[in-house]
C-alpha cells in the first residue's frame, strides 16, 4: 500500500486514496475468483457431455449385441424348422405334411413380423433417444451459458463503471 501510494506521489494520510485502492485490489481478486468460477463450470459441462456421450455408446453396444443375439436366434430358429420339417416328413402322408407345413410356415412368418415389428420399435426408441439426448443437451447449454454468462457480463459491467469512476478519481486526487 505505502508503495502504491509513493508511486502516485499521495500523501500517506489520504484516507480516500487507501480506500479506492484497496476497493480495486478486492474488484481484481473477485474477478479472479469469478474466472476461476467459470473455468470450473466449463470443466464440470464438458465432464457431463462426455458421460452423456459414454451412456449412448453404451446403448449403441447394446443395441448391436442384440442384433447379433437376434442373427444366432434366426440361425436356430431355421435349423429347429428344418429339423421339424425332417421330422414331419417322415411320420406324415403327403396331405397332411402339406397342411402342417403350411401352418407352420404361417406361424413362423407370424413370429418373424412380430420380431421384425419389435426390432423396429427398438430403433425407433433408440431413434428417439438420440433425438431427446441431443435437445436436453441444447437446451441445458443454453440455459447454463445464458444464465452464466448474463450473470457474470453484468457484474463485469458494473465492476468495469465502478473502476472507471475510481480511476478518474485517482486521477482527479493525482493531478491535485
Amino acid at each position: 500500500m505505502k508503495n502504491d501510494m509513493s508511486y502516485f506521489n499521495v500523501p500517506e494520510k489520504s484516507e480516500l486514496f487507501r480506500k479506492n485502492l484497496l476497493t480495486l485490489r478486492k474488484i481484481n481478486e473477485h474477478n479472479s475468483i469469478l474466472r476461476a468460477r467459470i473455468f470450473l463450470f466449463n470443466k464440470f459441462k464438458e465432464k457431463n457431455e462426455n458421460l452423456i456421450h459414454a451412456n449412448f455408446e453404451q446403448l449403441e453396444l447394446k443395441y448391436k449385441n442384440l442384433k447379433g443375439k437376434e442373427n444366432i436366434l434366426e440361425s436356430k430358429i431355421q435349423n429347429l424348422n428344418n429339423k421339424i420339417k425332417k421330422s414331419t416328413e417322415k411320420k406324415l402322408h403327403y396331405d397332411e405334411k402339406k397342411n402342417y407345413l403350411k401352418n407352420l410356415l404361417e406361424d413362423k412368418i407370424l413370429m418373424l413380423e412380430e420380431s421384425y415389428n419389435e426390432i423396429k420399435k427398438k430403433k425407433q426408441l433408440i431413434n428417439n433417444l438420440k433425438v431427446k439426448k441431443e435437445e436436453s443437451v441444447k437446451k441445458f447449454n443454453l440455459a447454463e451459458t445464458g444464465n452464466v454468462t448474463k450473470g457474470v457480463i453484468e457484474e463485469y459491467h458494473d465492476k468495469r463503471e465502478h473502476l472507471k469512476k475510481l480511476n478518474e478519481m485517482v486521477r482527479q486526487i493525482s493531478y491535485s
